[in-house]
C-alpha cells in the first residue's frame, strides 16, 4: 500500500509512481555555430539539477515543452537559454488529488544560465530562473545565484573537492504572498586512492515559521537528490530547513557503496526535524543491466514521523 499521489491512498506516503504512460520526449533541433536549437518536449538538466532537473529517479521523468538555445561560442563558456509553457510532471499523465500533484503545471518560464570553466580552480556559474507556474500560482517565483564548484589536486593521489552556491529569491507572477528568501550551500570532500570518496556539507533554505509560504522553494528539482532519499522534505518547511551532512563512498570490486548521513534542523527557530541514514549498493552487470539495493532511514524527533523505505532496482539502458 502508497499513496501514489492519485490512487486517494493518503493514509500511506507518497511514492510518487502513478498508473499511466506519456510520450517522455519528442523534438526536433538544428546544431550549427556552436549552438543547439531544440524545441519541442524535452529534458533539461542545469547544473547539479537543485532548481531544474528530469527527477529521473520516479518512473514517470520530468520534461519539458517549450524551446531552448545552448551557445559555446566563447571560450570556456556556456550560455543557456529555455522557455518552457508545460511542465510534465512525474504525478502524470493525469491529476493528482491536490493541487501541487498535478500532472501537468501550464507556465510561462524563462530559465538563463551562463557557465564559465576558464578559472584555475573550477567553473563559476551565474543564473536566473523565473517561473510563472501559472498552475500553481503559489510556486511561482524569481530565482538569482551564483554557483562556483571545482577540484584541485594535492598530490598525485588525492584531490579537494569543494562547491559554493547562493541564491536569492522573490515572489512572482500572481504568486499571492508576497516573500524574498535565501539558499546557500557550501561543500567540501576529499577523491582518495582506491575510488574513495569523503564529503561534508551543509544546505540551507530561508523561512518563516510564522507565516506560510514564505519559504525558498525549488519546484522543478529533482528533489529526491536533495535532503534524504526518504523523501520527507520534497516541500520546504515553513520555517526553512538547514541540512547538515556527510557521506562517503567507495568502489570495491565493480560494487560501488555509499551512505550519507544528515541531520535536519528548521532554518528559523532552529527546532530539530531529526536526521537520516542513507544506504545504497550499484552494481553494473554486463553492457546494459545495472542492479541496486537502497535504504532510508528517517528519524523524525518529532518532526514528521518516523519512515523507512528500501529497494531493489534492475535498470536496462540500451
Amino acid at each position: 500500500h502508497f499513496n501514489s499521489a492519485s490512487n486517494n491512498e493518503t493514509a500511506y506516503w507518497v511514492v510518487a509512481d502513478p498508473e499511466g504512460s506519456e510520450f517522455n520526449q519528442a523534438w526536433l533541433s538544428w546544431s550549427g555555430c556552436d549552438t543547439v536549437v531544440k524545441g519541442g518536449r524535452q529534458r533539461l538538466l542545469l547544473d547539479n539539477e537543485r532548481f531544474v532537473g528530469g527527477v529521473g529517479w520516479r518512473q514517470n521523468e520530468q520534461t519539458f515543452d517549450g524551446g531552448s538555445i545552448v551557445n559555446k561560442s566563447l571560450k570556456d563558456t556556456t550560455l543557456t537559454y529555455s522557455y518552457i509553457d508545460n511542465v510534465n510532471r512525474v504525478f502524470g499523465p493525469d491529476d493528482g488529488t491536490q493541487e501541487i500533484w498535478l500532472g501537468d503545471w501550464e507556465s510561462a518560464i524563462h530559465l538563463m544560465n551562463a557557465s564559465y570553466a576558464g578559472l584555475p580552480f573550477g567553473t563559476l556559474t551565474a543564473y536566473g530562473y523565473l517561473m510563472d507556474i501559472e498552475s500553481a500560482d503559489a510556486q511561482s517565483n524569481e530565482t538569482y545565484g551564483l554557483r562556483f564548484a571545482g577540484k584541485q589536486a594535492l598530490g598525485k593521489t588525492v584531490s579537494l573537492l569543494y562547491t559554493l552556491e547562493y541564491a536569492r529569491q522573490e515572489d512572482y507572477a500572481d504568486n499571492p504572498v508576497e516573500y524574498d528568501a535565501d539558499y546557500y550551500m557550501v561543500e567540501a570532500g576529499l577523491a582518495l586512492p582506491a575510488a574513495v570518496t569523503l564529503n561534508l556539507g551543509q544546505e540551507m533554505l530561508e523561512g518563516d515559521e510564522e507565516s506560510r509560504g514564505k519559504a525558498f522553494r525549488t519546484p522543478l528539482a529533482t528533489l529526491h537528490k536533495f535532503q534524504g532519499w526518504a523523501d520527507v522534505f520534497l516541500a520546504t518547511p515553513s520555517g526553512g530547513i538547514q541540512d547538515s551532512y556527510a557521506g562517503a563512498s567507495i568502489v570495491v570490486a565493480g560494487v560501488t557503496a555509499q551512505a550519507v548521513w544528515h541531520d535536519f534542523e528548521a532554518e528559523d527557530g532552529g527546532a530539530s526535524y531529526g536526521d537520516e541514514l542513507d544506504l545504497s549498493l550499484t552494481r553494473k552487470f554486463g553492457q546494459y543491466f545495472t542492479g541496486m539495493l537502497k535504504y532510508a532511514d528517517y528519524s523524525a524527533d518529532g518532526f514528521a514521523v518516523d519512515t523507512q523505505k528500501f529497494w531493489l532496482q534492475l535498470q536496462l539502458d540500451f
